[in-house]
């Protein structure tokens, strides 16, 4: 055996005291139908909160600007349509990147800063 090399002995469980060791519980324990039932509920609720939220978001959003949410559903649906992939969606972004950039752009250099929207 080389003396410059260090053996390592990593110890082994002693198969006797394996078998009688638990795992650590966590905070939810899957084997207990009580602890899943109880998170289950708990993701219910919380989903269920985040669509009230967002129903009467939404429906503030289509009383006071309809167009803007038109557009938004519009361009949602062209996304998840796949419209990014084809050389049309790929036009339309960056058109609407420099229109932006330059709307940006043009705010901070005439007004000192970002304007806010005129609708607001």
């Amino acid at each position: 055996m080389d003396p410059t090399k260090e053996s390592v002995k990593v110890p082994r469980p002693n198969p006797s005291t394996a078998q009688q060791e638990r795992p650590q519980r966590t905070a939810l324990d899957p084997t207990s139908p009580s602890d899943v039932q109880r998170a289950v509920d708990e993701v219910v609720a919380s989903t269920e909160s985040l669509y009230r939220v967002a129903n009467d978001y939404i429906g503030r959003q289509i009383d006071q600007r309809p167009y803007a949410v038109l557009g938004g559903a519009a361009a949602l649906g062209f996304v998840l349509g796949g419209g990014l992939a084809s050389r049309l969606g790929g036009v339309l972004a960056t058109f609407g990147t420099r229109t932006l950039v330059s709307r940006l752009v043009e705010g901070v250099t005439t007004h000192g800063g970002i304007r806010p929207p005129p609708w607001e």
